[in-house]
């Protein structure tokens, strides 16, 4: 049977890798959109810069790399507010929603054209409509217990796996902060311990 820290290790690993996967779909489905609506439909994307001047072209690049920043961006708010609160999903949901109705303010201003104001609207919800589920359905549910050690409760606990209890200092998980372990914690087994 493999020891508790093992399988807590191997959780991290599997939701590290689940989230990745998420930030390379969040970069493809804008991508797909916008190779719909450039080579295939022929319309090209442009945003005006100021008045005078030439109009700025939006190429695949900057989509890409737009989606990939927002996916990380996200992706480092949740494992923020996983270690801060018990309650991070519900708090990054509501800020998401928030981040996402700001993006799209931009569009509403005059000098873009109908298609691109409609293109680029749909790289911003598809965006949202990626990373939005990718983080929440590997999101980790944290709570305290009367003794004040903070319990983590992996996805990986709707299989059967037991939560696994930690001290308050928990390795790092967000992309800005991944190869910094250092070392290794003690971890305390709840009363309630799996038979």
């Amino acid at each position: 049977m493999r020891s508790r820290p093992a399988r807590d290790r191997r959780d991290k690993t599997a939701r590290r890798r689940l989230r990745m996967l998420g930030t390379a779909a969040a970069a493809l489905a804008p991508a797909l959109i916008w190779i719909a609506t450039v080579p295939i439909l022929g319309h090209q994307l442009q945003v005006p810069v100021r008045d005078g001047q030439r109009p700025q072209e939006i190429g695949l690049i900057a989509v890409v790399l737009v989606a990939v920043i927002a996916a990380v961006a996200a992706w480092t708010v949740m494992a923020a507010l996983e270690r801060l609160t018990s309650k991070a999903s519900p708090v990054w949901t509501i800020a998401a929603a928030v981040v996402l109705l700001v993006s799209l303010l931009p569009l509403a201003g005059s000098g873009i054209h109908a298609g691109t104001r409609v293109a680029l609207g749909l790289m911003h919800i598809a965006v949202a409509a990626v990373v939005v589920p990718f983080l929440l359905g590997t999101s980790r549910k944290r709570s305290t217990n009367e003794t004040g050690s903070s319990q983590v409760h992996h996805p990986s606990s709707l299989t059967g796996a037991s939560a696994v209890s930690h001290d308050r200092a928990h390795p790092p998980e967000s992309p800005a902060e991944m190869g910094c372990i250092g070392s290794v914690r003690r971890h305390r087994v709840p009363a309630d311990r799996d038979r």
